[in-house]
């Protein structure tokens, strides 16, 4: 008879899992820092939940509680029905375990009920390896073709001015070397003087 009302009463206590559902995401990514997060929401109306651990679920073997308990394991409440455990110094063996999220929730009265759940397991995957930054620089651009043009024209401009200044240069320095010489462009003497004969005396008879 006192089995039956031990039976009884934990029917009472434990209610089963069905009055909400624990959510959880299938798979996560290790980032390159070997750090994840797994985040559990639970549907239940009670807003502040009893309990909420996550378990880890090795390929063979029992679960176990890693999170409140460890140290390489933080719990971060965001609200009364979101969690957020954050995985710290992922190694090998813990990429190969999955993480299940559990929940218990009480229902006040004369007699408190508790309802657990838990959800799906989440996977591990490890994130891409950074590429090398020296491997992926672009290669140096071309210059455009307007710049090309510009480039091409101010070149012209300059030996334009240039071939001018050469010709002023020279030009100046054959006309200051005929001035030195004395001869006229013209090819006359500057120095000539057109001599004239003298007249003759008249006969005084």
């Amino acid at each position: 008879m006192s089995s039956i009302v031990f039976i009884i009463f934990l029917s009472f206590i434990l209610k089963p899992s069905h009055g909400f559902q624990v959510i959880q995401p299938q798979v996560r990514t290790v980032n390159s820092d070997h750090v994840v997060s797994i985040c559990c929401e639970h549907t239940s109306e009670v807003h502040l939940a009893h309990d909420v651990r996550l378990n880890r679920i090795p390929p063979t073997g029992r679960p176990s509680k890693i999170c409140p308990g460890t140290e390489n394991c933080l719990k971060v409440i965001r609200d009364g029905r979101k969690y957020l455990f954050v995985l710290l110094v992922v190694g090998p063996e813990a990429m190969a375990c999955s993480y299940e999220c559990e929940v218990t929730v009480t229902e006040g009265g004369d007699i408190p009920t508790f309802d657990l759940k838990k959800g799906t397991p989440t996977k591990l995957k490890s994130g891409q390896q950074e590429p090398d930054q020296r491997a992926t620089l672009p290669p140096p651009l071309p210059p455009s073709p307007s710049l090309s043009h510009q480039l091409t024209w101010i070149l012209i401009g300059l030996l334009v001015v240039m071939s001018l200044y050469s010709c002023l240069i020279t030009i100046l320095f054959i006309r200051a070397k005929f001035q030195d010489s004395g001869i006229r462009p013209d090819g006359e003497s500057a120095t000539y003087v057109e001599m004239r004969k003298a007249a003759r005396p008249s006969n005084v008879s």
